[in-house]
């Protein structure tokens, strides 16, 4: 409990090194980390929780992923078949329990796996994947993988986008023209 103390006083006070001295890059806080840590006697502590404690920029893990200021959100459709059979070259399928052309262990793969391929619970949780790295997803390009989606029955395709769109939204909406609306 008492090193939770210090780890707490430490982390205190590098946010308020690295506000006051106005550092903006990853070396400079690395430097003022290094130091308040050897001061305090304790292990380096990681960036997440001193963005989480500051919500500094400097402290946010990977931004080059959302420099340009759009958010990659990939999602993924269930498995189904191709309407023409098996290419040679695609690794999954059906009978593997993954999309067609897909291994299945691909992140985008795994996630819709997690979420049983429901798209609305794929893309929130892809949204706070990017607020636990320190980035606030304002603009979003969204990648719909599964290399069957054109084949599949228009109701599939329009429900699967609209509930992509409600999770960007953050919240359900009665068709898909009012989600593209929001």
């Amino acid at each position: 409990m008492a090193n939770n103390k210090v780890s707490e006083k430490a982390a205190d006070e590098i946010i308020r090194r690295v506000s006051n001295e106005n550092i903006n890059t990853k070396n400079e806080a690395y430097n003022i980390k290094r130091l308040v840590s050897k001061e305090f006697s304790i292990p380096l502590i990681n960036d997440s929780e001193l963005y989480r404690k500051s919500k500094l920029r400097v402290f946010s893990r990977k931004p080059s992923r959302s420099l340009s200021g759009v958010s990659v959100i990939a999602v993924m459709t269930s498995p189904a078949k191709c309407p023409h059979g098996k290419c040679v070259f695609c690794p999954g399928g059906v009978e593997f329990m993954t999309p067609q052309s897909y291994t299945g262990e691909e992140p985008a793969a795994l996630r819709g796996r997690m979420f049983k391929y429901d798209a609305f619970r794929q893309v929130r949780s892809r949204i706070k994947q990017y607020y636990i790295l320190g980035q606030t997803p304002s603009k979003a390009e969204l990648i719909i993988m599964g290399g069957t989606f054109t084949n599949r029955a228009w109701n599939y395709q329009k429900n699967f986008v609209k509930d992509c769109f409600d999770a960007l939204n953050g919240k359900r909406s009665r068709s898909l023209k009012s989600a593209q609306l929001l």
